[in-house]
């Protein structure tokens, strides 16, 4: 007969019974960011719990942005401002071609773990020649 088994997920003790294939089906994606795991499970609706996301700048630098699925594409934009300086009215985020909008939400723009955005700067006109 063989040992019983102690499962973990996300640090915690999983209760007796659940089976590994029910909590594989569960997870979204997975993968290692900075060395340590990532990973996006979804809950029993089906909805995305939480995540990472990078923000890649024209001068090539990466910017780690956690994210839940209801914040707003403005809460990037925050993050960013937080992370690097860069005023929110400046950044405009570019993500599968498309500008994203402030007011939409991550999961309304599609955004999921490990997604990477890229991040413009507004150009300032409106001068006259």
């Amino acid at each position: 007969m063989a040992a019983p088994q102690m499962q973990f997920f996300a640090g915690k003790q999983l209760a007796g019974g659940y089976e590994v294939d029910a909590l594989a089906a569960k997870l979204k994606a997975i993968g290692v960011v900075d060395g340590e795991p990532d990973i996006m499970a979804v809950d029993d609706d089906e909805e995305l719990v939480a995540g990472r996301i990078k923000v890649k700048t024209l001068s090539g630098g990466v910017i780690d942005v956690d994210l839940e699925p209801t914040d707003l594409v403005g809460r990037i934009k925050e993050r960013v401002e937080e992370q690097v300086g860069i005023p929110t009215e400046q950044q405009r985020l570019v993500f599968a071609g498309k500008l994203l909008a402030d007011g939409k939400t991550v999961r309304e723009s599609n955004v999921t773990a490990g997604t990477v955005i890229h991040l413009v700067l507004a150009l300032r006109g409106g001068g006259r020649l």
